[in-house]
């Protein structure tokens, strides 16, 4: 664990950073931000988020017992999250300007992150990809189906491709098994926010259609920050055959790099 005063100090770093991120949001949200964009609660929400999440990394993943770069990879995807998380919140859209560079430093960078490799980092981003795409295909249909059956007017998807593209670059950042609980844990934070919404649309406006009103992508974020920060206990604690999963990645492994190696085990 880190120094308490190291923890303080990037949390700091953190609301500084955290400044330049709510123009980020603003701009990705209504172009170029005004005077009432920057003084808004949204501003200092961003701030301070930003700073806490700044403060969790320093905490979980120290400088000295990880690697410096890991820390600052960790604090980069940090930084694209809380994008995500609040875009979306407020305009119900997760940008591209975002995701695409984020999912390429993943897949860049995974190889080289302690504990995760290509391997682990491949292969949960693509179960997390296939899950989304598969959310992805039944939303549409779903929405419809639901409206047609209430006799009104069918809403907007509420599942969008931007969340299938979240869903894989957080697949990538916390690689299998982790991705599993992050994807649980993310499913609870959508759990709370649907009733929250739903509750307050029914004693606002009355009976309304209330799927499109629900953002994804602040849920996914939840699960994905807890997936980056805690997933090395996560998954130790979850999955007793470690020793199995190890083999299994192994395998994988070489079944990707050497076919005679896997002629060999065979």
């Amino acid at each position: 664990m880190a120094e308490g005063w190291g923890v303080v100090g990037y949390g700091l770093i953190g609301l500084l950073a955290g400044g330049l991120l709510a123009v980020g949001v603003a701009w990705l949200c209504h172009g170029r931000p005004g005077r009432a964009d920057l003084l808004s609660w949204w501003t200092g929400a961003v701030i301070l988020t930003t700073g806490l999440l700044f403060g969790l990394t320093a905490w979980r993943i120290p400088i000295g017992p990880y690697p410096p770069g890991y820390t600052l990879l960790v604090t980069a995807y940090v930084c694209a999250l809380v994008l995500v998380f609040f875009v979306d919140l407020r305009v119900r859209r997760i940008p591209n300007v975002v995701t695409y560079p984020a999912i390429a430093l993943a897949l860049v960078a995974s190889p080289f992150v302690p504990g995760l490799g290509a391997v682990r980092s491949l292969v949960g981003g693509g179960l997390s990809l296939g899950l989304f795409l598969l959310f992805y295909a039944l939303a549409g249909p779903f929405a419809r189906g639901l409206a047609r059956f209430q006799g009104r007017e069918a809403p907007a998807v509420p599942f969008g491709f931007g969340d299938v593209k979240l869903g894989l670059f957080i697949g990538l950042i916390v690689g299998f098994p982790t991705v599993l609980p992050a994807l649980f844990i993310g499913s609870l934070a959508l759990g709370v926010l649907a009733l929250g919404v739903l509750v307050a649309r029914l004693v606002a406006q009355g009976r309304q259609a209330f799927l499109s009103t629900i953002p994804f992508g602040p849920a996914l974020v939840i699960g994905g920050l807890v997936g980056l920060l805690w997933g090395n206990d996560m998954a130790q604690r979850l999955y007793v055959y470690e020793g199995t999963l190890d083999l299994a990645v192994s395998y994988v492994s070489a079944c990707a790099g050497d076919w005679s190696a896997l002629l060999r085990i065979i």
